[in-house]
């Protein structure tokens, strides 16, 4: 009778693991989700309190975020260097401190789509035009 009891116990246990098992990716999907949620909710209040920011894109590569941000052309082209090294800067750092997720952010022309401030995973930016 002992080992009878002691085989379902053991079934039981097997099953509840692999249960637990199962459950793992529903888990870590609906966490992911949470958690970009939270991210692109602050990339969309940096686009709504930012005249020159229009737009972003983000997506994930596997190792890091990838994230671009649009910048308005008349705008970007009223700044300075140093002026642009600081939006990038200060953008960024809003970005680095909002997600623990490494990321490299670059910030396009929005009409020309080309690379104006170029990002690493450092969070750095070099200001390419």
């Amino acid at each position: 009778m002992k080992s009878w009891l002691w085989g379902i116990g053991v079934l039981a246990v097997l099953a509840g693991m692999v249960w637990s098992v199962k459950q793992m990716p529903e888990v870590h999907e609906a966490i992911a989700i949470d958690y970009y949620a939270e991210f692109d909710q602050e990339l969309d209040r940096l686009v709504n309190h930012n005249d020159g920011v229009d737009e972003f894109i983000s997506s994930h590569t596997g190792s890091h975020l990838e994230v671009d941000i649009y910048i308005v052309d008349d705008y970007w082209n009223q700044l300075n260097e140093s002026e642009k090294l600081k939006v990038a800067t200060d953008i960024g750092s809003v970005l680095h401190g909002s997600n623990e997720e490494p990321m490299v952010i670059d910030f396009r022309s929005m009409l020309g789509r080309e690379v104006v401030v170029e990002g690493n995973l450092d969070g750095e930016f070099t200001v390419i035009k």
